[in-house]
């Protein structure tokens, strides 16, 4: 798993990326070319980073309910 200060960071990669979303749609961003190209090459390079950190984070959810999932087969064998 994750360290805590690399899971942060993630989630900051990704607040990042979101906060870019919406200023790339932003009409007085898309008039400034320089800024526009500087925030679209950001958004790029974070979007591999927020791609991989969803698929980790829907993986860490899966093992989280096949945990739970294990756990309610097991209590369920000691009770009978």
């Amino acid at each position: 798993m994750l360290k805590e200060n690399d899971r942060l960071r993630l989630k900051k990669h990704q607040e990042r990326f979101f906060e870019l979303e919406e200023k790339l749609v932003d009409s007085a961003v898309v008039s400034d070319q320089s800024q526009y190209q500087k925030l679209a090459k950001e958004f790029a390079d974070l979007s591999p980073i927020v791609a991989h950190y969803k698929e980790f984070a829907i993986a860490c959810q899966h093992i989280a309910e096949l945990k739970d999932i294990l756990q309610t087969k097991q209590d369920k064998e000691l009770q009978e």
